[in-house]
């Protein structure tokens, strides 16, 4: 029986990728990868720093000039070989069905949070609306970013604005208007492109009846309770 080949790799090749394989990496001076012999596309790329993170690489399109695009899937301190093989499969196949992974990845790590549209939502607001009307958007989308503030715009569902909205069920008014301008923030977003095109998630919730003796607050009074707020903090 053959003996398996131990010596350190610290250059550019090809050959399986296994977490014995994996051990036997060394880093060089200048960067370089290890190829899978199973998967096409799939490697480890290694750098001088000694960081080794796993990806795919590919061409989107047919030709010699279509462009090269990476998709890492991770390290490989996190990830094991076979865990990363499954990743790179997937990416694989979506290469094969006309799909570019690497620049939706991209694309969706670049996408804004609720709370980054919410702020440029409101610098139109502020720029093409009264003050009192700035202030009551600013309140109303501030208690929707308590539950929904990290999340990507794009990803916020019509179940979890339906929660917010019913978790504001004491204060039917207040829930409505917070339910009203989050639908007019998507609407702005979408018409500026600032998302991509999709059903407005605020929208197909039912408002609750509005009872006349229930008040939203006056942007004055937004200002004193906010004014107190910042006296009492001290």
């Amino acid at each position: 029986m053959a003996k398996k080949d131990a010596s350190p790799i610290n250059s550019s090749t090809s050959a399986e990728i296994t977490l014995s394989l994996i051990k036997r990496i060394e880093p060089g001076e200048k960067e370089f990868f290890v190829s899978d012999t199973a998967l096409t596309g799939f490697a480890i790329r290694v750098r001088p720093t000694g960081a080794m993170t796993y990806l795919v690489i590919y061409r989107f399109g047919s030709g010699r000039e279509a462009p090269v695009r990476r998709y890492t899937i991770g390290s490989t301190k996190k990830v094991t070989p076979d865990e990363a093989r499954r990743v790179a499969k997937a990416v694989v196949a979506e290469v094969v069905q006309g799909k570019d992974p690497a620049m939706e990845k991209s694309a969706d790590r670049a996408s804004p949070t609720f709370d980054t549209l919410k702020d440029e939502y409101l610098l139109t607001v502020d720029a093409k609306q009264k003050s009192s009307t700035y202030k009551l958007y600013a309140h109303w989308l501030d208690i929707a970013s308590e539950a929904l503030g990290r999340k990507k715009a794009k990803d916020v569902s019509q179940g979890e604005i339906e929660r917010l909205h019913v978790s504001l069920k004491d204060k039917p008014i207040t829930a409505n208007r917070v339910l009203s301008t989050i639908s007019s923030m998507f609407t702005w977003a979408m018409g500026t492109k600032a998302i991509p095109k999709m059903e407005n998630p605020a929208s197909g919730i039912k408002k609750y009846p509005e009872d006349s003796r229930e008040r939203y607050l006056t942007s004055a009074e937004l200002a004193r309770l906010t004014a107190r707020g910042c006296c009492s903090a001290a």
